[in-house]
């Protein structure tokens, strides 16, 4: 097999080598200003002359609705991905060169307009692949489409589990990030294993997200009979969360776990402050996005620890191949945007560059034969460390997830976007179930 012509993803590679979410369409994000025009790959003297081949890439994202903060970004990371692959001359086989051409849905945040658009890109605009997901509720309805008429698909946000059971899981989709489950498992063992709590409380929303941090969380705490573990639920959307912060307090726990999404992690953080919980116990929070981080009063998030898939700023780190890999596609980011790249719009990017490594090992377009490639190549390099496909079509990452802590007012170079410092990374296993309890 030929080398990958994804130039910039290959001096990526190369030096992580040398250190070990009308009115049925949105316009695709604006592409990376275009360098002086890469050179083509040449064609061998002898050789056969390269099929030019277009494969059209549908992407789904929530660019409007609830989600519409993180689904835009994540269609940028995912437009980034494409240009840069064309920009240096597609992804050159054996006998082809192809070029990947966007096709952009907004799926509005809403389930029946995600099946609607996943039809429109399949059946009238007869994508050959599929990138998408900002919700996981919307995944998992693209993952069920995709069981009845299947394609390949990338979901680049957190899913269900179910997303990956055997009985359950369409043949031709990956999750490039994983389970909302594994954001409560990866929180219990790191917290069990490096703050060693005498007793946690739990403090989570009161629907299916909170409930799946809940199961992957007692899973691991399962393991750590010393700990005591109170689980407490929030109601989504109060405005007043005190008395169930109050509530926490009463218990007097050494750590106070809380996960909570969207307007309702800003509120619980805020008056977590304001309360002076902090004084009391450690705050740990199971997971951050820029949103949330950006939307908070720096003393809300002072001294928060907290896990994130990835931070735009990762100097200091230990991995300085990851520190690299971060710096070159933050640096490419900010040539089309403004703002810091989010976790997942990283993801997005991520989940693209994957999908062009399977176009590139099956020599193909057709979606049973990347999936099988991918499958049959599991290692990749990531910006959260060597990575290998699992067969339940998600990574096992060496660095799930991040872990930071938030700074004040007077450790910040930037207000808004200097938020946090990466102080470490989980690594070990329990953040992902066994196969065997997928049925595989």
């Amino acid at each position: 097999m030929k080398k990958m012509t994804v130039k910039w993803w290959v001096l990526v590679l190369a030096v992580m080598m040398v250190i070990s979410l009308t009115a049925c369409s949105q316009p695709a994000p604006a592409p990376a200003p275009e360098p002086a025009p890469a050179e083509a790959n040449p064609v061998e003297e002898g050789s056969t002359e390269l099929e030019d081949v277009t494969a059209k890439v549908g992407i789904i994202y929530s660019m409007s609705g609830g989600g519409s903060a993180l689904g835009n970004a994540q269609a940028t990371g995912a437009q980034l991905a494409i240009d840069e692959i064309n920009r240096n001359g597609g992804i050159v086989t054996a006998d082809k060169r192809i070029m990947l051409e966007a096709v952009v849905r907004d799926d509005e945040t809403a389930v029946d307009v995600s099946v609607r658009r996943f039809r429109e890109l399949t059946q009238d605009e007869q994508v050959d692949l599929l990138v998408g997901g900002t919700f996981a509720h919307i995944s998992s309805a693209l993952s069920e489409q995709v069981r009845q008429n299947p394609i390949f698909f990338m979901a680049t946000n957190g899913v269900p589990e179910e997303f990956f059971h055997k009985d359950t899981k369409a043949s031709t989709s990956l999750c490039i990030v994983g389970s909302t489950v594994s954001s409560g498992r990866s929180a219990a063992a790191y917290v069990a294993n490096e703050i060693k709590p005498a007793k946690v409380v739990l403090l989570l929303p009161d629907y299916a997200y909170g409930h799946d941090q809940e199961k992957g969380a007692m899973a691991v705490f399962a393991n750590y009979p010393e700990i005591e573990v109170v689980t407490m639920y929030s109601t989504v959307g109060a405005a007043d969360m005190t008395p169930y912060l109050i509530n926490a307090r009463n218990e007097q726990p050494d750590l106070l776990m809380m996960g909570q999404w969207g307007n309702d992690a800003i509120n619980i953080l805020k008056q977590t402050e304001e309360l002076g919980l902090n004084q009391d116990m450690d705050i740990w929070f199971n997971w951050l996005v820029n949103v949330f981080a950006t939307g908070l009063p720096p003393e809300a998030l002072d001294g928060v620890t907290t896990q994130m898939l990835w931070y735009h700023n990762m100097e200091g780190f230990r991995d300085a191949e990851v520190v690299t890999a971060s710096n070159v596609f933050t640096e490419a980011w900010l040539q089309v945007d403004n703002d810091p790249p989010d976790p997942y719009a990283m993801a997005a990017y991520m989940g693209v560059m994957e999908m062009a490594r399977g176009i590139e090992l099956a020599n193909s377009i057709e979606s049973n034969a990347v999936y099988a490639a991918l499958m049959a190549n599991p290692d990749f390099n990531s910006m959260n460390g060597p990575a290998k496909w699992r067969v339940d079509g998600r990574p096992e990452y060496r660095y799930w997830p991040y872990v930071v802590v938030g700074k004040g007012a007077d450790e910040r170079d930037d207000m808004m976007w200097d938020f946090a410092t990466v102080v470490d990374a989980y690594e070990g296993d329990e953040f992902l179930p066994p196969l065997s309890e997928l049925g595989y």
